[in-house]
C-alpha cells in the first residue's frame, strides 16, 4: 500500500492520538452531544452549530442534500438506540492542530 506523505502523517496522528486512553475519551466526548439533533435537514436549517459534550462548539451545515457536523458529513442519520440517537459520520473529528 502506498500512501501520500499526507496520508501518512495523517495515520500517524490518528494512531498516537488512539493510543493516549484520556486522548480516547475526549475524542468520544467530542462526538456526543447532549441535545436531540434527529428529524428532518430542514429543522436543521436554522442550527448553525452545537455544542458537544466536551464544550466544543462544532458548525452544523445543510449542503445540498447532505448535513455536515464539525466538517464531517452525515452518511446515516437518526439510528434509534436505547440511550440516545446515533448519526455516522464519514471521518472522525481530531481536534485542531496547535
Amino acid at each position: 500500500m502506498v500512501m501520500s506523505k499526507c496520508c501518512q502523517a495523517k495515520m500517524i496522528q490518528v494512531v498516537e492520538y488512539i493510543i493516549d486512553m484520556a486522548k480516547v475519551r475526549s475524542s468520544l466526548l467530542r462526538h456526543r452531544f447532549d441535545k436531540r439533533f434527529s428529524g428532518t435537514k430542514r429543522r436543521l436549517n436554522n442550527v448553525e452549530e452545537a455544542e458537544t459534550v466536551s464544550g466544543i462548539k462544532v458548525p452544523v451545515e445543510v449542503k445540498m442534500d447532505s448535513v455536515y457536523v464539525g466538517g464531517a458529513k452525515v452518511v446515516t442519520a437518526d439510528i434509534i438506540a436505547s440511550n440516545g440517537v446515533i448519526h455516522v459520520i464519514d471521518t472522525v473529528m481530531l481536534p485542531a492542530a496547535n
